[in-house]
This record gives C-alpha cells, structure tokens and sequence, in this order.
C-alpha cells in the first residue's frame, strides 16, 4: 500500500478511447497538486481487452478493473463501490470523486475547490446538484416503493426531485465511513442493480440523505450537463474549472466534437502533440 495520504482520489470511470481517457488523466493531472490528488481508473468488467491497453501504458496499480461486468445504469453504482473499496486498500486517502472519461479539468485547483468545500462532517455528497429534476421526480415517484422494500424507507430529508449528476461527483470520507458503519457497501447496496434501475447518481443523492448528510453543489466552478448547451472552449475565461461532455451530446458518435475540445485545452496545458 502506498503510504502518502492524498486528500482526494479522482477515478476515472471508462470503457473505450484509450486515447481521450488518457487526455482526461493528463487534464486532472495538470490542473491539481499531485501531493494532494491521485488520479485513478475504474473499467467494467465487459471491458477487458481496454484494460489491458491502459494498464499498459499507466501503472496497474492505478487501474481498478472490475471482475464483474455491471453495466450501466444501477451497475455503475456497484462499479463505484467496488472502486471505493479496492482504491482504499491501495491508498491513503480522504475522499473519493468519480467522473467520466469525457469530464475535463480546465483550470488549475480544480481539486483545491472542492476541497474547501468540506467544511464540516455533515457534508456527504458534492458535485454538480439539482434540487428538483421534474424529469427524475417523475421516476423517482414510480420506483419509489419497489426501492424501499430492499433498501429502506427514504427519509423526508430528500426531495423526490434531487439527483446529483454522476459525471462528476464526490463522495467525502464521512458518507464513506457512514456507509461503512451501516453495511452499506455490502449486498444489497453494493450490488443495486439486482433490486433497482435507478442509475448510480441518483442512487449517490438517496443514499446520502439515508445518511442523514447534507449535499454540496459545485455548480459555481463546474459546469456538467448531459448535453453541452454551448461551445465548452473558453469557459476557463469565466471560472469554469471542469467541464462535462467534451463531446457536446451524449448521442454523439463522431471524434470531431472531442477532438476539437480537447486540442483547445490541450494548447492550454502547453502540449504540442494534437489529436487527431
């Protein structure tokens, strides 16, 4: 186990596009201090053949690659648990964020902001919040009862309509040790997708209000949606720190979205070699 203590642990969650992971990796780590922030990998079980190009050309004991091929959805809850637990046996450190392949860190402290949010042991959960998605009250008030006959009652502390998106958010070591404490990253927690299909982010926000911990949102400094609403390149010039998705739309299945994105911000970080 490596001795150093890092104050945060940034995973980053990936299946595919060696090459845009990597730029990712390289995104976090110009943009934080490495005596402070590790940057680690999460791959699905599915996905074996792409962990063995990562764990080629970074070091293995970065990459968490899951035995189980838990899907989307409900499944990458399961993914992230298993990362919490496999990176606290490899590591010392405080708190645990966990974001896409296609979430970018723009400017520099990326990590230091959110750090200096954790003020105070009740905070659980941060990232990008919405308080009330009428969208996700919607199916939250239909998979409601089926959610609590496995997982208990939801207490009047949540608002049907919050979610917490899971291309960036941060879990601190008090919801960690909470969860810990009340076998919550055991069965039947840890393996959510056998009893719900609610998806891991707005499984992160129930249980942390079942924690009795608050929620934090980092909207302010970070910019994350599920389809970019404009052109992502220059948000560093309005105190942007991280962005989400470099690839503008979640049904985009071109490059040249990505490629353009990352090149801006990769001139940025001083780079010279360009993707292509």
């Amino acid at each position: 186990m490596n001795t150093h203590h890092y104050d945060l642990v940034v995973c980053i969650r990936c299946h595919a596009h060696l090459d845009f992971v990597l730029d990712t990796a390289a995104s976090v780590s110009y943009n934080t201090d490495p005596k402070r922030t590790r940057v680690t990998f999460a791959v699905d079980g599915g996905c074996t053949s792409f962990a063995a190009q990562l764990q080629k050309v970074v070091d293995p004991s970065l990459v968490y690659v899951s035995p189980t091929h838990w899907g989307w959805g409900a499944g990458l809850w399961s993914l992230l648990t298993d990362s919490i637990l496999t990176f606290d046996s490899r590591f010392s450190y405080s708190h645990f964020q966990s974001i896409d392949y296609d979430t970018l860190y723009i400017a520099p402290g990326a990590d230091q902001k959110v750090l200096d949010l954790i003020t105070d042991e009740s905070i659980g959960l941060i990232g990008c919040y919405n308080k009330d998605d009428p969208g996700w009250r919607q199916k939250y008030h239909l998979h409601q009862a089926s959610f609590e006959k496995t997982f208990g009652i939801v207490p009047k502390t949540y608002g049907p309509g919050e979610r917490m998106r899971g291309s960036y958010m941060t879990l601190t070591r008090s919801l960690i040790e909470t969860m810990r404490a009340r076998g919550m990253w055991k069965p039947p927690y840890s393996v959510a997708r056998q009893y719900t299909v609610m998806p891991d982010d707005h499984l992160a926000t129930l249980f942390t209000r079942m924690c009795e911990m608050e929620i934090v949102d980092t909207s302010s400094f970070a910019y994350c949606m599920w389809n970019a609403d404009g052109d992502l390149c220059g948000r560093e010039k309005n105190g942007i720190a991280v962005v989400h998705p470099t690839k503008m739309s979640a049904r985009n299945k071109g490059r040249d979205c990505d490629v353009r994105i990352r090149n801006y911000f990769r001139k940025l970080r001083g780079e010279t070699e360009m993707l292509k």
